[in-house]
């Protein structure tokens, strides 16, 4: 019963983000659990529970009588946020480049070569690929709070991670392809071409994301 409880979480959380997205929820679009829970057709509690994830990644936001609103989003922090992390995350690199799993870099690529870029969960596959890669190179690190600070950064950014890995934006197939050869400088032995390989993923995902969400209507 707990996972389908988690399912149901997830589906509505993962759903209400892409509204959000994609602009169909804009900034002041009020939100409230009895009228989701007619759409969904599901119960109170799991539609609470998406709500107040999507309200702790700073989407939406509770109004003082009942309800949510969408946030307008604040593209210069979100911004600061994302550079946070490209910096933390390449000198986590820089200095701990000897410390990568190579084992586990050797065998994400193998899955990901694997993957059918057309398949239908192929979205799914290049996040799931994208989490575990970060989480590599932050595993890296010496020292334990600086770990464990890079995994918050990783937390903070899942919600506009998905504005680049989101339909309409790099196909499946193009984020295979930049992922693939990421894993392949992490894993040619030369530190310097590693942390170059890094930083220009991280640069185009930051660059794309703020893009994709100029276009949403405020």
């Amino acid at each position: 019963m707990a996972l389908q409880k988690i399912s149901l979480v997830e589906q509505a959380r993962t759903e209400l983000l892409r509204r959000i997205v994609t602009g169909l929820l804009p900034a002041g679009t009020r939100l409230t659990e009895e009228s989701l829970c007619a759409e969904f057709a599901i119960s109170r509690t799991p539609v609470r529970d998406a709500l107040s994830r999507l309200e702790t990644d700073g989407l939406i936001e509770r109004l003082p009588t009942r309800g949510y609103q969408v946030c307008l989003l604040d593209l210069a922090a979100i911004d600061e946020l994302l550079v946070c992390r490209m910096k933390i995350e390449l000198m986590i690199l820089r200095e701990n480049y000897a410390g990568l799993a190579i084992a586990g870099l050797r065998e994400l690529r193998a899955e990901l070569a694997a993957a059918d870029p057309d398949a239908a969960d192929a979205l799914e596959t290049a996040r799931t690929v994208d989490d575990r890669l970060h989480r590599l190179v932050g595993d890296a690190a010496d020292n334990r709070f600086l770990r464990e600070f890079h995994a918050r950064l990783l937390c903070r950014r899942l919600p506009y991670r998905d504005f680049r890995n989101s339909p309409g934006a790099l196909s499946p197939a193009e984020l295979r392809r930049e992922r693939l050869a990421l894993l392949d400088a992490l894993l040619s032995g030369d530190s310097e071409r590693a942390c170059r390989a890094l930083a220009e993923h991280l640069e185009a995902g930051r660059r794309d994301v703020l893009a994709a969400m100029r276009q949403i209507p405020q």
